[in-house]
């Protein structure tokens, strides 16, 4: 075999693999700096008992794929596992978290091992979505065109993070595009096959977030378009059959497939625990107090750095002021269908409809109640120093703009610029253009705004896009080369001068990284990821105890962290010694505390907000040291 045709043959694929092993390396390396983030105990806990017991009332507001991949790894451990805690602790609302630290980090397995391969398999579905990101941009564009859109994924910020968490927003992130992309193949050939695929991938897409439903607009404009569409090609099976009856039966055997994966995916098993689980009355500040219910000091805001000292109350995050909780006791009834009811009377007849007829499994109907009924609901959010209870319709858009790679921001721009050079203009409007529209107008009608991860779905679409741009038609090529040639550089230095800390990152439009808390936190920059780099810096200057303020559910004496209690949201085991503590030492203090945007006194660190850390942990951790009080 002489050269030319051995790099015909092996040069794309070798550059293939080398790009998803760099992306590989990069997300596995970067998780082992993590500590447990906000939401992954509890999608472990409530996925693992979902497959080893068919407990399915755990986390009822989402499908249970994207709790049951990654906590499959775990059942190959023999893990201490124990359904009646479940049931007492789990049985409403977010009580069962106390116990899914326990299982995590007190069970007969490292919690650290596990964690690991639970996020493991997440990567894993990483490298899958990167895979069809470069067979379809390779469709369209060419082979070329297929390594752009995949070097630019393989180096994304946000892809690496979330890749590299157990979370549902990566699942649906990833089966919403391959839905995508098997949807788009039909318009070439219509085959058996196709038509499965995307019925499948369709399915897990609808089991991984019900924000898939948003799949059904740019599944109506492919079919108007397949319908339309005068030269397809038609499997010689199919041949036979008029085109005005194939094609309507095709999206009739996708759906039907779909629907047959979400069933396989409960188990073909309607009956549902949630309406058997304990309904009780609960108090919200169970899960804020768990360890110290009978310590109660008064709520006293640090008023100056003369104050000399701060009132760690507990119950501190209690209050989220404007649209939050107002630090009462607050009492719900989980497991009541009329308490999960969607505004539109036609939707919740159809939903009963669906119920009584047993046409979905009833904890997938359950979860669809409570999504779709909570869709104006608001959350405590924080933008460029401003608080909000209901949120922002800019607040994605914004988001966008200051955590996605310049480079990436220029090139989309340059391709939509030239969108009319594109081959296959429809094509691309309709698969790529058309849901990252849909993504974004839903997203201006949001309300929980806590972050990015919420319109991730659009970055693999937006590389795809940006892998048309090696095939345009210009007259300064040249040009245009050496412009994509410094986006690629940029991109190289962005990831690599973010490393490990890919949940930070911030662009230079605002300053990078070190600027992202003063305009955005939560799961944009601070999900409790980095209590293992405390515990290093804590080593590496000799502290043997740090006043700590941290926004996370993890415990930090789990990682060997001395510590002083300050108020936080939601420490499960806060090391509480004394009610007044002075403004001396050294204080290690959340990105999200700092705001307080979960405080019912968002002023209570003011204080901090006013002076410059000596340090800061992964972008997120803020250190500071006050000289300590002469006698």
């Amino acid at each position: 075999m002489n050269y030319r045709a051995w790099k015909t043959k092996y040069y794309t694929p070798l550059i293939v693999f080398f790009l998803l092993f760099i992306f590989f390396i990069q997300a596995a390396t970067s998780v082992l700096k993590r500590s447990n983030t906000w939401d992954e105990s509890g999608h472990l806990l409530s996925g693992y008992a979902y497959l080893k017991n068919g407990i399915d009332y755990l986390e009822p507001s989402h499908p249970v794929l994207g709790r049951v991949v990654p906590a499959f790894p775990l059942l190959f451990y023999g893990l201490r596992f124990e359904p009646d805690k479940v049931k007492a602790q789990g049985a409403a609302n977010s009580n069962f978290y106390p116990y899914s630290l326990e299982f995590l980090f007190e069970n007969n397995v490292d919690g650290k091992e596990l964690l690991f391969y639970s996020r493991l398999t997440m990567i894993v579905l990483g490298i899958i979505l990167g895979i069809h990101v470069f067979a379809w941009a390779s469709l369209l564009y060419g082979n070329k065109g297929g390594l752009l859109a995949l070097f630019f994924y393989v180096l994304c910020p946000n892809m690496l993070a979330h890749s590299g968490l157990v979370t549902t927003d990566f699942p649906l992130t990833v089966f919403f595009f391959i839905s995508l992309f098997y949807l788009y193949l039909l318009t070439d050939k219509i085959t058996i096959l196709r038509v499965v695929l995307a019925g499948i991938s369709l399915g897990l897409a609808f089991t991984a977030k019900y924000s898939a439903l948003l799949l059904s607009l740019p599944y109506m404009a492919a079919f108007m378009y397949i319908f339309l569409k005068k030269d397809i090609d038609i499997s010689e099976g199919l041949s036979v059959y008029k085109k005005s009856i194939l094609i309507p039966a095709v999206f009739v055997l996708i759906l039907l497939t779909a629907y047959l994966t979400i069933w396989s995916v409960y188990g073909f098993d309607y009956r549902s625990d949630i309406l058997d689980a304990k309904s009780e009355q609960t108090r919200m500040s169970h899960r804020l107090t768990k360890g110290h219910e009978n310590y109660h000091p008064p709520l006293n805001p640090l008023p100056s750095r003369e104050g000399k000292q701060i009132v760690p109350s507990p119950l501190a995050g209690e209050g989220q002021g404007e649209g939050g909780f107002s630090g009462q006791e607050i009492e719900k009834t989980v497991f009541k269908w009329e308490e999960n009811k969607a505004k539109s009377a036609v939707l919740n007849k159809a939903l009963d409809s669906i119920r009584y007829f047993h046409i979905l499994p009833e904890s997938y109907i359950y979860g669809l109640y409570r999504f779709l009924s909570r869709a104006d609901e608001g959350h405590a959010a924080f933008l460029m120093g401003e608080y909000s209870g209901h949120g922002w319709w800019y607040y994605f858009l914004v988001a966008f703009l200051i955590k996605t790679p310049i480079p990436v921001l220029y090139l989309l721009l340059g391709s939509l610029l030239f969108l009319a050079r594109y081959k296959n203009k429809a094509i691309t409007v309709i698969f790529l253009i058309l849901p990252v529209i849909l993504l974004f107008f839903v997203s201006t009608r949001q309300h929980i705004n806590i972050g990015l991860r919420h319109i991730l779905p659009i970055y693999p679409l937006i590389y795809v896009l940006i892998g048309g741009l090696i095939n345009i038609n210009i007259s300064r090529k040249r040009l245009a080369g050496i412009i994509v040639s410094f986006a690629m550089i940029w991109s190289v230095w962005s990831s690599v001068n973010i490393y490990p800390y890919y949940l930070a990152y911030f662009n230079e439009f605002i300053g990078g990284p070190k600027n992202g808390y003063k305009y955005l936190v939560d799961s944009n920059l601070d999900w409790g990821q980095d209590l293992p780099g405390l515990k290093e810096y804590m080593d590496e200057h000799k502290i043997e105890k740090i006043k700590l303020s941290y926004f996370g559910l993890s415990d930090p004496a789990y990682y060997g962290i001395n510590y002083e209690y300050l108020p936080s949201y939601a420490i499960p085991k806060p090391n509480i010694e004394r009610p007044q503590i002075p403004l001396e030492g050294y204080f290690a203090i959340s990105a999200t505390m700092l705001q307080g945007v979960y405080m019912q006194n968002r002023d209570l660190y003011k204080v901090f907000r006013e002076i410059e850390p000596v340090d800061t942990i992964g972008y997120s951790i803020f250190i500071y040291k006050f000289d300590e009080a002469k006698e």
